[in-house]
């Protein structure tokens, strides 16, 4: 987490999410509008509450975003979420979720 990150989290009193949906989350509000975050978004999305995920979107990213979408996978499989983690979590990526299904056309 970079050091704008961290003390964006500190005054706004939001401990990190757990595990590599940090990570996550950082590189998606780094960049809302690019297709890369839209589908790293929707996979976050898709883990969190249970909803299908079409993982050869996976295909389109680049080696660092590849390597973010593993790593949550990884995580995801050996450790999982606490239902307050992963209610936290959905909380944090809904805006993203939302912004990428209007800019689709999908209603929520």
């Amino acid at each position: 987490m970079t050091e704008k990150n961290t003390v964006y989290r500190i005054v706004n009193d939001k401990p990190p999410l757990a595990g590599e949906f940090e990570q996550v989350l950082q590189r998606v509000a780094s960049d809302s509008s690019c297709e890369a975050a839209h589908t790293l978004a929707a996979l976050a999305a898709s883990l969190l509450g249970d909803a299908e995920f079409d993982l050869s979107k996976l295909n389109g990213l680049d080696k660092a975003d590849q390597d973010l979408a593993l790593g949550l996978l990884e995580f995801c499989m050996s450790e999982g979420l606490t239902e307050d983690e992963r209610s936290v979590a959905s909380a944090a990526f809904a805006p993203f979720v939302e912004i990428t299904n209007r800019e689709r056309g999908i209603k929520s």
